[in-house]
């Protein structure tokens, strides 16, 4: 590079002309890719992690689903194919009654390594398959 010639350089915080006198004082660090700092990639990895361990949570939702899906199915409509979407409400739908519900808690407790407490017998915890699933995770960890 000839010295004192302009040219554009990426910095993280804005974007500026350097010329090529002071891009040498710099030590001909650029141009600096974002990312290439130490707290950059500390960031980067605790992102990832954390995403990485939201998607392990939703496959074992997911399977936690397809479990529940199939159980309500076999147990309730008798092997039918009815479209229950995750928020609907079993108990307004008709589909678990009061006794369904002591059924459904049978099988948690069999299934999973869970006990339900007399407390925790609420539609908030179990009037929905997305409900169901977010109290399984929650008693699993």
């Amino acid at each position: 590079m000839i010295a004192g010639q302009t040219f554009l350089h990426y910095n993280p915080i804005r974007r500026k002309e350097m010329t090529s006198d002071a891009q040498a004082s710099w030590g001909g660090l650029f141009p600096r890719r974002l990312g290439a700092s130490p707290i950059s990639r500390k960031i980067h990895m605790q992102t990832s992690t954390i995403k990485a361990d939201k998607v392990e949570r939703m496959v074992v939702m997911l399977n936690h689903e397809a479990e529940l899906r199939h159980f309500i199915a076999e147990t309730f409509l008798f092997g039918e194919k009815k479209p229950i979407s995750v928020d609907e409400s079993l108990r307004e739908a008709g589909i678990i009654d009061s006794t369904g519900v002591l059924e459904l808690i049978s099988h948690l407790e069999e299934k999973y390594p869970l006990k339900v407490e007399d407390d925790e017998l609420t539609p908030e915890n179990l009037d929905s398959i997305e409900r169901i699933c977010a109290f399984i995770g929650k008693k699993i960890g």
